[in-house]
């Protein structure tokens, strides 16, 4: 099994979901796409480390509703134990961004500007989840035994990561906006 499948037993481990729910509550761990998450279920279904419940729904398709098995629930625990792996980093901006000596501070400018709306909107988005989290009074966020104390400061950590680049990129943005085109 590889990370994104314990990503998604983490996820229901919470609640069932269907994988299209999956994929917007892993928006804060994982990058993965539906063509990713679908056939993971389907493999972790086989393995009967999930199963899943049909809704039928009127006016479209019927859904399946995945939920984590005691099965599924004793290997995220086992994992959970083992020592991560380094992080591995792959980012496209990046790679650019170290050659961006060989372009203008416009097309600099421009690569930063994309990079910064990018960011903003990520975060607003987990920004809104904190203040859900936090204004939900079935909610105690702050008590570790319940679901929502984990993904609360994985949200804190991913706006302060976050808030970080935007600070970088503007910083950036300001050296380049001072430069001279020399090419």
């Amino acid at each position: 099994m590889n990370s994104l499948a314990y990503a998604i037993l983490g996820i229901l481990s919470r609640k069932p979901m269907s994988g299209y729910e999956l994929g917007k509550q892993l928006e804060l761990l994982w990058a993965a796409n539906l063509s990713q998450i679908y056939p993971i279920l389907s493999k972790l279904e086989k393995l009967e480390i999930v199963e899943f419940e049909l809704v039928e729904q009127v006016g479209k398709p019927n859904k399946k509703t995945y939920y984590i098995t005691e099965k599924g629930t004793d290997m995220l625990k086992e994992w959970i134990e083992e020592a991560p792996a380094e992080p591995v980093i792959r980012d496209e901006f990046i790679i650019k961004f170290y050659s961006i000596w060989l372009a203008n501070p416009e097309i600099a400018i421009h690569l930063l500007h994309s990079r910064k709306n990018s960011y903003l909107k990520k975060l607003h988005h987990f920004q809104k989840e904190v203040t859900e989290l936090k204004n939900d009074p079935n909610i105690n966020h702050m008590d570790m035994s319940q679901p929502h104390f984990s993904r609360y400061l994985l949200l804190k950590r991913k706006i302060q990561i976050l808030q970080f680049e935007l600070d970088w990129c503007e910083e950036i943005v300001t050296l380049f906006s001072g430069l001279s085109v020399n090419k």
